[in-house]
């Protein structure tokens, strides 16, 4: 059970992810705590996501399970290279949003979204771009561990539902 604890967890953490995402639920927090929710609520929502992210994480590495694969050589060193290459697009992508207002700082701060579409760069080529790369990144270390491979699996499943999820909310607004 340890290699797989992590998938748990992840499983937990993305339900919960997820229900403090809907606009529903962010309404009712609303209504329980207050007009002036709206204002922190998000960059909390960011923090507390990757503070228990990472916590999610560790078992991984404490009990990662049998090594289901290692590879050396050319076959590692390029997985890697590819693996970095996403990795920077993810990063580079995400640094095309608007900031600001994706970890809460504008919200704090009192300023409204410009709900801008972006459809330049990385946005051109696919409509999910960071869930793109995000699947490459997952799959594309040089090993994997048994724990590894369950946890990679359920955030695949995450990703994949969570594009649908966004996408029927897109077509909400």
């Amino acid at each position: 059970m340890k290699p797989y604890l992590s998938t748990l967890l992840f499983v937990i953490w993305a339900f919960l992810h997820s229900v403090f995402a809907d606009q529903g639920v962010k309404r009712r927090i609303e209504m329980f705590l207050g007009p002036k929710t709206n204002r922190w609520y998000r960059f909390l929502y960011v923090v507390i996501s990757i503070i228990s992210l990472s916590a999610v994480m560790i078992p991984v590495y404490l009990w990662p399970g049998e090594v289901l694969w290692a590879l050396q050589g050319f076959p590692g060193i390029a997985l890697s290279f590819i693996r970095f290459v996403f990795l920077a697009g993810l990063l580079l992508t995400a640094l095309r949003t608007d900031m600001g207002d994706f970890l809460g700082l504008s919200h704090m701060a009192g300023k409204k979204s410009d709900d801008i579409l972006v459809v330049s760069g990385a946005y051109s080529w696919v409509r999910h771009p960071l869930y793109s790369f995000g699947f490459v990144v997952i799959w594309s270390p040089p090993g994997m561990t048994a724990g590894a491979l369950a946890l990679s699996i359920a955030a695949s499943l995450y990703l994949w539902l969570g594009s649908y999820h966004e996408e029927a909310g897109l077509r909400r607004v």
